[in-house]
């Protein structure tokens, strides 16, 4: 702001710092949540270990090479410019940076650990409750536990679907999201807007996923 035209950043290096703000700040949160979770839920209905401890290794081991994806993305490649939502065409067309493939690949890994941790969790409550712990009689923090679980057990395949189908595309040249790809029928094969759908199918709920543990343990 000190003088006219200064520029600290090129336009793909601020586009790419922009897009990994969102992706970053959603997987710590994330992380948080899940240690939380694991730390909390156990000791509340009296289990004295996640139901699955090597799902639950897995879950956490798997979130360090997506966090590694995720970073490397922005360095190598000229980054990515996608935006956090990483839609196409943005994402698919030909030519765009190698980031955004780590991206994508970091995004789909993150998911592999929510899912697992959900599982996990679900399995826990439901199966290793101590003696006289009814559903009803549980902490208020479980049940958010619960609701999250279930949201990232549903939810979290979805967006899981969409960069398996990004990936295709870039790699494979299928073309789900591209509207001029012709299926020989008459009419496009592809729809960018269902990219959409499938993305914001997991990415509404999952702000539940943020803000439910707190409020259990505000409760």
């Amino acid at each position: 702001l000190s003088w006219p035209g200064a520029q600290f950043l090129t336009a793909q290096s601020y586009n790419t710092i922009f897009s990994a703000h969102g992706i970053i700040m959603i997987a710590s949160i994330l992380l948080g949540v899940g240690a939380m979770v694991n730390y909390l839920a156990p000791m509340m209905i009296g289990a004295s270990d996640m139901a699955f401890p090597r799902l639950n290794a897995f879950s956490y081991w798997i979130a360090i090479p997506s966090a590694i994806l995720i970073m490397s993305g922005m360095v190598i490649g000229d980054g990515w410019e996608t935006g956090w939502v990483g839609y196409p065409p943005l994402s698919t067309i030909e030519g765009s940076p190698l980031g955004t493939q780590l991206f994508i690949l970091g995004f789909y890994f993150n998911g592999f650990s929510s899912i697992a941790g959900a599982i996990n969790l679900l399995v826990t409550v439901a199966t290793m409750r101590a003696k006289g712990m009814s559903l009803f009689r549980m902490p208020i923090f479980v049940w958010a536990a619960i609701a999250t679980s279930l949201i990232q057990f549903t939810a979290t395949q979805t967006v899981g679907a969409a960069q398996l189908m990004v990936t295709t595309q870039r790699v494979l040249g299928l073309g789900f999201f591209d509207a001029t790809f012709s299926n020989g029928l008459g009419w496009p094969a592809g729809d960018p807007i269902l990219y959409q759908h499938l993305f914001w199918f997991y990415s509404h709920p999952v702000v539940y996923v943020f803000v439910l543990p707190g409020l259990g343990v505000i409760s």
